[in-house]
């Protein structure tokens, strides 16, 4: 290659990754969320299942499935203040046919809000 060709080509490589550097970060930062999402989702459905197994016993109490969503979701690494339980009935008793639970997780600070509820009967 001749000095002139090499001076035209100067610039082209900063301006190619000015090009596709924007993209590709876009991209790797893309991924990286739906992977933090697919996570969150998943271990909202595990959460629920540990929840309503302890639920589903005789002699269990609202506060044994709610602390047990808890703790897996915390253990998971996420905000205890951004996870709201519900249980329906709000007292179990042992004639209760069966029990509903119901997780919200919000994702700070993100605008993702992940519910999730999952309904099982009574042994």
């Amino acid at each position: 290659m001749s000095i002139r060709n090499k001076r035209r080509r100067r610039g082209v490589t900063t301006v190619e990754m000015a090009i596709v550097l924007p993209i590709f970060l876009g991209l790797l930062f893309s991924f990286i969320e739906i992977s933090r999402l697919a996570f969150a989702v998943n271990s909202t459905q595990v959460a629920l299942i540990k929840a309503t197994r302890f639920l589903s016993l005789k002699e269990s109490v609202v506060e044994d499935g709610e602390e047990a969503a808890v703790s897996y979701l915390t253990r998971m690494g996420f905000d205890e203040n951004d996870i709201t339980i519900t249980v329906s009935p709000s007292i179990i008793t042992d004639v209760t046919p069966e029990v509903t639970l119901n997780i919200q997780l919000n994702m700070q600070p993100l605008p993702y809000v992940i519910e999730r509820s999952l309904t099982r009967s009574r042994e």
